[in-house]
């Protein structure tokens, strides 16, 4: 069924999950672009391994929709002179949406020798959607250890930039362009190193939309964080978390 995937121009079809997907051991090829929708049922993409480049997750640039998918036990490493590296369990970059997916059990670990470094466990860079569900933000709200985490504590996130460039790293995403984070439950492991970072319980850096005049949306909103302290300004964060 991957082969399928593959397809760039193929965002009228559906995929429906029927059982998980079990990478371990094989030459995993990423998909480059996706622009399809699929649900996931409650299965999981399981057993990815990437070593090398500058786009690492499950697919490079995905601007398709993805419903109740886990991805699980995987590892992503790199460490690369060829310029900004993105990374994330479901994407480089993401465009589309992602609704009630969960990343659990894996490692992303990046050295960007001569530029910057976007990490982030959903994504390296975000302009588009992640949410959980309405009965996950009511207990985000009330007692967030009550509930599976989105991205849960097994997941360690590393990364790393030289020559005075930054990394840009937070549980959800590296960095959210404009994106919209909503309800969701972080507890990974988030990890810079060096001098030069911006570190996030979300997301490591937040570019906020405008209105047509020209006002701040918000756009990361009722999520929490909860294994280190709050890092930045609580603004859109009601509930106890910083991006």
């Amino acid at each position: 069924p991957l082969k399928y995937l593959m397809f760039e121009k193929n965002s009228d079809l559906v995929f429906l999950m029927k059982s998980d997907l079990d990478f371990t051991g094989m030459d995993f090829v990423q998909i480059p672009a996706f622009t399809a929708n699929v649900w996931g049922e409650g299965h999981k993409i399981t057993g990815i391994t990437i070593n090398g480049g500058t786009e690492l997750g499950f697919i490079k640039r995905n601007y398709g929709n993805f419903y109740g998918v886990t991805v699980s036990n995987f590892d992503m490493s790199t460490s690369t002179r060829d310029g900004v590296v993105k990374a994330g369990a479901f994407a480089a970059h993401n465009a589309g949406i992602l609704v009630d997916c969960k990343v659990e059990n894996g490692k992303i670990s990046v050295i960007a020798l001569t530029d910057s470094a976007y990490v982030g466990a959903y994504a390296g860079v975000n302009s588009g959607i992640i949410w959980s569900n309405e009965e996950n933000a009511s207990l985000v709200k009330s007692d967030h250890t009550t509930f599976t985490a989105t991205v849960g504590a097994d997941v360690e996130l590393i990364g790393q930039s030289k020559f005075g460039k930054n990394t840009i790293i937070g549980a959800v995403i590296g960095l959210n362009d404009g994106g919209y984070v909503k309800w969701v439950d972080a507890k990974a492991s988030v990890r810079p190193v060096g001098t030069n970072f911006f570190k996030g319980g979300i997301c490591g850096q937040n570019v906020q939309p405008t209105d047509e005049v020209g006002t701040n949306i918000d756009n990361v909103i009722d999520c929490f964080y909860s294994e280190q302290e709050t890092m930045c300004s609580e603004t859109n964060n009601r509930w106890g978390t910083a991006y």
